[in-house]
């Protein structure tokens, strides 16, 4: 801020000594020639440009006006400040009061062109820079003059500063002026007072426009006080104070638009964050803000009022209004949310004063669908264009980082998946390499459950590693929530815990590194009628084991790259199933079950089942089965080797048949 002062003053500054020289040369020698070999090769040493000034007129007796004034860089010859016309009219009669009087200096469409160049230096810096220090070589003792100087009339008509980034790291700017002031300098005394007219267009969008500011300046205090004028849409006001090295005021701005800022975004985007996804933006919000402190580091702080937020990304709209309150070191946000329809509240703060921003935020929600926080189906509007356009996303994707340190908790009095769970609570710590869930506790189908994991490796190598614990849970409940047809269970309770681990955060790379082990618990367990039961009873000739009723059972699995291996029993009063064999995570089956029947069920098997004593054992039946395809479409057959013995079976039946 005070290097950009100190380069708006100097500008000014040059062209007045510039003006001030053409008069008085003028006034003396009336050849417009004369006046340049006098006027230019001084003031281009004194000043580090080389100059170009047009024509030169008298306008009255005591006026002077200079047509295209231009100051280039001596190394490049190219513009670095322009006017179409600068005026001086000066008003003699003061002088017997010790006053000079310009009744009127004017610049007409002056132009400042600011060039970052590409090794970062601006243009105008480097070559004032360069000058202030030749000055500071060789300084000069000066007394100040006794003679106050007054500008009656100081006026910029349609001034434009331009920005540009040689480098191209910086989105090129345009700022307009238009100014009208009075000023009076006597000795080391500076008094101005005036109004301007200011407008910023960045990326050739308006950021800001008719920006109508008063400003005082009475020896080293400026006052500015924003009188109208719009900033994205909104209507700003208030005034801000420098005095000496501390400033002190309070700005707002209402009404502002959202619009207006997703606009800007997508307009500074390729320099900013040029790989970025930016939502659009709808809604208003309000700033108060007040400063304070030294210029070289200025507080403040800030309430930005969202009165609301709207944005719309794909599958997903998001509702925020609340405060968030702010200052250099601190966000505090209160919002009131809503995430496709789903109700949320954010408290917390962020903490800005380390190295990485320091989170420590809650949310809370009376009930969250988390079915509808997933991103809706695209419609098939589009078709492979549009499932193009979704593969490019998702190829392009960078890998998950995590830019801030800290915790967030969370509190559901309801959380719902299918099925809901109650008193949901969980935590997360955040680390740059590493996400931590700690103490998931929530009520589930009726079960006290239990989650914690971590995420790490971030950011190139992401793995994951979590355990689980649930106690009693409903199993038709429990089903419910994680299958997608919920028509195996009719009944039962389960007990289970383990632990998982893989690569990769999306579904289809988890699938395939997947590994973990764990054991299950069941108590009254009901099944339904499936196409597996369905195939067990029509192999065997047992319409009873369609539906099959437990009253006990245990499972043990251990996963391994996308493959279950299980081994279980299951039993009731004669009926013991023993499982073994290997479930994918797709829903391929190779399993090599064995059923073993007593009592009551041994009996119905030898009567219904042709050869049933090949399976006879000392405490009943033991058939061994071979089960292959998927859940919905399974291939149920005896083993290989009993098949062998049933085929001996009958040739020998065959063979007495004959010998009779």
């Amino acid at each position: 801020m005070g290097k950009l002062a100190k380069i708006l003053g100097v500008v000014a500054l040059i062209f007045i000594v510039l003006v001030a020289s053409v008069y008085f040369l003028a006034s003396r020698y009336l050849t417009p020639e004369r006046v340049k070999s006098l006027v230019v090769p001084p003031l281009e040493e004194a000043t580090g440009f080389d100059i170009q000034i047009g024509e030169i007129k008298r306008r009255g007796f005591l006026g002077v006006g200079i047509q295209d004034v231009r100051f280039l860089d001596p190394s490049t010859k190219e513009k670095v400040l322009a006017a179409q016309e600068m005026r001086l009219r000066l008003s003699l009669s003061p002088l017997l009061k010790g006053e000079l009087v310009i009744a009127e200096a004017s610049l007409v469409r002056p132009e400042v062109y600011l060039i970052r160049l590409k090794d970062g230096s601006l243009n105008l810096v480097r070559i004032l820079e360069k000058k202030e220090k030749a000055a500071k070589e060789a300084p000069k003792e000066t007394k100040p003059s006794r003679l106050a100087l007054v500008f009656q009339k100081i006026r910029v008509e349609k001034g434009k500063v331009y920005f540009r980034d040689q480098k191209k790291e910086l989105p090129p700017a345009e700022a307009s002026l238009d100014l009208s002031a009075k000023l009076r300098l006597a000795g080391a005394k500076l008094a101005l007072e005036g109004e301007g007219l200011l407008g910023l267009a960045v990326a050739d969008f308006q950021v800001v426009k008719d920006l109508r500011l008063q400003t005082r300046v009475q020896d080293k205090a400026i006052s500015a006080k924003i009188l109208g004028g719009k900033i994205f849409s909104g209507q700003p006001g208030g005034e801000v104070l420098v005095e000496g090295e501390r400033i002190k005021g309070a700005v707002t701005l209402k009404e502002a638009s959202f619009k207006d800022v997703s606009l800007f975004a997508q307009k500074v985007k390729p320099y900013f964050f040029p790989e970025s996804e930016l939502p659009e933006l709808s809604g208003t919000f309000h700033v108060e803000s007040s400063l304070g402190g030294k210029l070289e580091a200025i507080q403040y702080k800030a309430l930005v009022d969202l009165a609301p937020l709207e944005t719309k990304m794909e599958g997903y709209t998001l509702l925020a209004q609340g405060k968030i309150e702010a200052d250099p070191r601190l966000l505090k946000p209160s919002l009131d949310l809503k995430i496709n329809g789903e109700p949320l509240s954010l408290k917390g703060q962020v903490s800005l004063s380390g190295k990485l921003p320091r989170v420590d935020l809650e949310l809370n929600t009376p009930r969250l669908d988390l079915l509808a926080l997933m991103p809706k189906e695209a419609s098939n509007e589009g078709g492979d264009e549009a499932n193009s356009r979704k593969e490019k996303r998702a190829s392009s994707q960078k890998p998950l980082t995590v830019g801030a340190v800290g915790k967030i908790r969370f509190f559901g009095k309801e959380v719902c998946y299918r099925i809901c769970g109650k008193d949901v609570r969980a935590e997360l710590e955040l680390s740059p390499r590493q996400i931590n869930l700690k103490e998931l506790n929530l009520l589930l189908a009726g079960a006290v459950t239990q989650l914690n994991g971590r995420v790490y490796g971030l950011p190139k190598s992401p793995q994951v590693r979590f355990a689980y614990s649930l106690a009693g849970a409903d199993l038709p409940l429990l089903a419910q929530n994680f299958l997608r047809e919920s028509n195996y269970f009719t009944s039962g309770k389960v007990w289970s815990e383990g632990t998982f681990w893989g690569r990769g955060l999306e579904a289809e790379l988890l699938k395939k590194t997947l590994n973990g082990q764990g054991h299950a618990r069941f108590s009254n367990l009901g099944l339904k009628e499936t196409p597996l039961s369905r195939g067990i009873a029509s192999l065997l000739g047992m319409e009873e084991l369609k539906r099959l009723q437990f009253e006990k059972g245990e499972t043990y699995f251990e996963v391994k790259e996308g493959l279950v291996d299980v081994r279980g029993k299951f039993s009731r009063q004669g009926l013991v199933i023993l499982v073994l064999g290997k479930v994918g995570l797709d829903g391929r089956l190779n399993l090599t079950p064995r059923i073993l029947f007593s009592g009551q069920m041994a009996e119905i098997f030898s009567k219904r089942f042709p050869g049933a004593s090949l399976f006879k054992t000392e405490k009943g039946y033991e058939i061994p089965l071979a089960i292959a395809g998927t859940f919905d479409d399974p291939k149920i057959s005896l083993v290989q080797e009993v098949k062998e013995k049933i085929k001996e079976k009958a040739v020998e039946k065959i063979f007495k048949f004959l010998g009779r």
